[in-house]
């Protein structure tokens, strides 16, 4: 029997090894993460290396300072110093419990008046390594403590230390004295570092969350132009078309609905652009409109049946970059509004240019219609034009006058974001 239980046994030994190393490997692999993952509970952020450092200094300083004892081969009662050591950082390195700072720094201490205690055996080459623990001991509390508990953790090392060198033989424990403040410093350095890095990293997100706040609006509001412009002269080439087919006019009411067509399928390709944008997926590139456009979408508006007029003095093709975008979609916009809230009154567009300045103005005949428009449930109407001034650094006046409701946008020029001089051929064909 007890034979066949051994060869029974014999042939498992390498599957227990083997397993046994499999495991081993993964809580090795393992280690940083759970590192990281404890001192995120404590509000740190230090790398896993740096704790793991600390603990083989700890380690190599306690097994010197065993070995100028001569208590290390053969064992000695002193080689318990090693095993608090390594029962302190097992519980911080191989298992989720934290050990308390207090637990840790009455161990470490207790390990550092113990080895104080033993006798060392001079001369020694380097001095007695064993003070070095209280160094560490200073350096370690600091960073993860706080600065109070290291200067508290420091004060005790010191009169610690002075206590003990008039019981036993310690040399020199002034210049142990400094080293613990040296630990205390490199302690507070780290602990200001981590902060630095800590308030950088919620300075970024905080960034890049209002950046993307931020070009979310702007895409809303290309959102909203386009289908509110879309869908306003979509609504008057219907309603156009209706009339037309009450006086039996069909082929003008087939150009009409044509007309409405063209105009739906190209804001769904400009919604699909700009949604593909905010998807962050590739998308058709497409010209983005300027000032030089707005008196063909006033030409647009007017052949889907809205009563409007356009009045230009100067080169509008002289507004480039966000200034000539902003003043497009403000235009377009306004002449939305007009034609969702007073489809039958006539509006006037003007749009003068100069040297210094960009004005427009989008007119109404009737202003109590359209008195309140863009003021809807946090609508995007006047709101939204305001917004766009402001990122263009223009002023958008809006209100009832002597002429009806007027919206007029006041741009600055003169900045090379906002003006281009037109060459002379350049200004064939202009509109």
């Amino acid at each position: 029997m007890p034979e066949r239980f051994l060869t029974s046994y014999a042939g498992h030994v390498p599957a227990l090894l083997t397993a046994a190393l499999s495991s081993g490997l993964t809580r090795v692999r393992r280690l940083p993460l759970l590192i990281e993952r404890k001192q995120a509970v404590r509000g740190l952020a230090y790398p896993w290396w740096i704790p793991l450092t600390s603990a083989v200094c700890e380690i190599g300083i306690v097994v010197i300072a065993l070995a100028q004892r001569h208590a290390l081969l053969p064992p000695k009662p002193a080689v318990g110093v090693l095993v608090l050591i390594l029962a302190s950082h097992a519980v911080l390195f191989m298992t989720p419990v934290w050990l308390g700072w207090f637990a840790d720094i009455a161990l470490i201490l207790a390990a550092t008046v113990w080895l104080l205690l033993v006798p060392v055996h001079y001369p020694v080459p380097a001095g007695d390594t064993a003070p070095m623990l209280l160094m560490i001991l200073a350096a370690v509390v600091t960073a993860r403590d706080g600065v109070v508990r290291g200067v508290v953790v420091t004060v005790v090392g010191i009169g610690l230390l002075f206590g003990i060198w008039h019981a036993t033989d310690i040399r020199s424990p002034g210049l142990y004295s400094l080293e613990i403040v040296l630990g205390a410093a490199v302690g507070f350095m780290l602990l200001w570092q981590m902060r630095a890095l800590t308030a950088e990293r919620l300075a970024r997100a905080s960034e890049h969350e209002r950046a993307t706040m931020e070009e979310r609006e702007r895409i809303a509001r290309e959102i909203h132009d386009l289908v509110a412009h879309s869908l306003s002269v979509t609504l008057l080439q219907v309603a156009g078309a209706r009339e037309a087919l009450l006086d039996g006019d069909q082929a003008d009411a087939i150009a009409a609905l044509d007309d409405a067509e063209k105009v739906g399928r190209e804001a769904m390709a400009d919604i699909r652009s700009t949604v593909s944008s905010l998807r962050g997926t590739p998308g058709e590139l497409r010209p983005l409109p300027t000032a030089a456009d707005v008196p063909a979408l006033v030409e647009q508006f007017s052949a889907a049946g809205l009563s409007v007029t356009y009045d230009g003095v100067g080169d509008p093709r002289h507004v480039v970059g966000a200034a000539g975008l902003g003043i497009f979609r403000i235009a377009q916009e306004a002449l939305a509004n007009v034609a969702k809230h007073a489809p039958g009154e006539t509006a006037r567009v003007q749009f003068d240019v100069t040297t210094t300045r960009a004005r427009l103005a989008v007119t109404n005949t009737v202003a109590g219609p359209i008195a309140s428009a863009g003021r809807i449930d946090g609508g995007s109407g006047l709101p939204g034009m305001a917004a766009r001034a402001e990122g263009i650094g223009a002023k958008l006046l809006a209100g009832p006058g002597p002429s009806g409701w007027t919206v007029e946008l006041l741009v600055p020029m003169g900045s090379r974001c906002q003006w281009k001089p037109v060459k002379d051929k350049d200004q064939k064909g202009s509109p």
